[in-house]
């Protein structure tokens, strides 16, 4: 989320920023398999109804919030962005927002200066889509017996054809089809997903021997160096990008979360402090509002491009963030199921 926001508001300063959506892809598939497996292995099953739950309690009021908040804003002072609203508002809380976006969103390299509050959301709706039919095919995965490692090298191999087919579609003069598409950006989440299965949480040893040990925090620094070269580097708008690039810095992402996730490596520990852990319990909310506000702040401030003026912009969105997870977030997270929805 750090480098999304960086990528918003100074896109030269960091050009690869935009790659931490991959990275969340990444870190999604891989926490959310890794649960459903763990669930099936304890129950026998996976309660699909459950989960489906969970996740609408966590992420969906959130969202609907920010929607209306953004969509009367716009209704009351800044009536010009009032065109496809309804499209925009019916989608996203379909979890439909990318599809939509492929043909009649924004480019998501031309959205700077803001032609519109929503763009950001299209990765959401490619997470909604993966949650609803994910722990369904997981849950059949597991039933059929194969081995696990089996699953995880389908996986990566499904992401191949799924890295292909964004090359196969990427139009320079129009990316959006290959940028927003869920079959052309699905690679992310399948590699997360192929990590739960060859790389399961429960199974991780907290101590390791000496070698061993400094051969994990040798790859997860090599892992560390390579993903912040690509979020310096790697340009969201080259031919390169499409033809392989992305895919491989994806890959690249997935070994550093798979050394994180290891409690016996250095980043596990380096990475866990109290700084991140308030940005990370936040990140939902910071991400939802961020372009809303830096759109509506160019608006409203004449000399809004100043350092000093961004400055302001992501303390607003702090704010904005923080109301968020402590009146909706959370107060729909512990919402017993005897209340009344």
């Amino acid at each position: 989320v750090i480098g999304v926001i960086i990528f918003h508001l100074w896109p030269d300063a960091l050009p690869g920023g935009w790659m931490g959506v991959p990275l969340f892809f990444v870190l999604s598939g891989y926490l959310i398999t890794d649960l459903l497996i763990q669930e099936y292995d304890r129950n026998g099953r996976i309660g699909v109804l459950a989960f489906y739950k969970r996740r609408i309690k966590r992420l969906y009021p959130a969202l609907v919030i920010m929607l209306f908040g953004t969509a009367t804003y716009i209704a009351l002072f800044a009536r010009d962005l009032l065109y496809n609203l309804r499209a925009i508002i019916g989608s996203n809380m379909l979890y439909l927002y990318n599809i939509w976006a492929t043909k009649n969103g924004d480019s998501y390299f031309d959205s700077w200066g803001g032609s519109s509050p929503f763009t950001h959301l299209w990765s959401l709706s490619i997470e909604g889509q993966f949650y609803l039919i994910w722990p369904i095919i997981v849950m059949l995965l597991l039933g059929l017996r194969i081995r696990r490692i089996s699953i995880g090298f389908t996986l990566i191999g499904v992401a191949g054809i799924s890295a292909i087919l964004l090359g196969i579609l990427y139009d320079p003069m129009n990316i959006n089809r290959a940028y927003y598409g869920s079959d052309t950006r699905v690679f992310a989440v399948l590699f997360g997903a192929a990590l739960a299965f060859g790389w399961p949480s429960k199974r991780m040893k907290q101590v390791l021997s000496p070698r061993v040990k400094r051969n994990l925090n040798t790859l997860g620094a090599i892992a560390l160096t390579l993903t912040i070269v690509t979020f310096f580097g790697l340009n969201g708008e080259w031919r390169m990008t499409y033809m392989g690039l992305m895919f491989v810095a994806t890959a690249i992402m997935t070994s550093l979360i798979a050394i994180t996730a290891h409690p016996a490596s250095f980043l596990s520990h380096a990475l866990d402090n109290k700084f991140f852990n308030y940005l990370g319990k936040r990140s939902y909310s910071i991400y939802l509002y961020q372009l809303p506000v830096f759109v509506f702040f160019d608006r409203l401030v004449k000399q809004h491009d100043t350092f000093w003026m961004d400055c302001l912009k992501i303390i607003i969105v702090l704010l904005l963030a923080e109301l968020s997870y402590r009146y909706v977030e959370n107060v729909f997270r512990h919402m017993k199921q005897s209340k009344p929805w």
